[in-house]
């Protein structure tokens, strides 16, 4: 429960949000998906995209809070602007898609 703790209150080390939870845990989990998901049912898919959700907003709000725990902090504008970037790709393409 620290864990989760610390990466809303920006207590985690930058790489290792971005790193450890963003590109390892979340590729891990993104080929979890890619596997099972195919083969399950409606209402499994629905919570393992919850599941999924839920772990891409806890990523993101502890990279959004942990960007300047880093020596140099030019990474934390770097992966706030990169994360601005994403969020706007993704409602832009939400909004094209309705």
């Amino acid at each position: 429960m620290e864990l989760i703790k610390n990466n809303f209150t920006g207590k985690t080390p930058l790489w290792q949000v971005f790193w450890v939870q963003n590109i390892l845990l979340g590729g891990l989990l993104q080929l979890l998906v890619d596997a099972l998901a195919p083969q399950l049912s409606t209402i499994s898919t629905i919570v393992l995209l919850s599941i999924v959700v839920s772990y891409g907003i806890w990523v993101m709000v502890g990279m959004w809070q942990c960007a300047f725990n880093a020596r140099w902090k030019i990474w934390g504008y770097l992966i706030r602007g990169l994360y601005i970037a994403i969020l706007v790709i993704v409602v832009v393409t939400y909004l094209r898609n309705l």
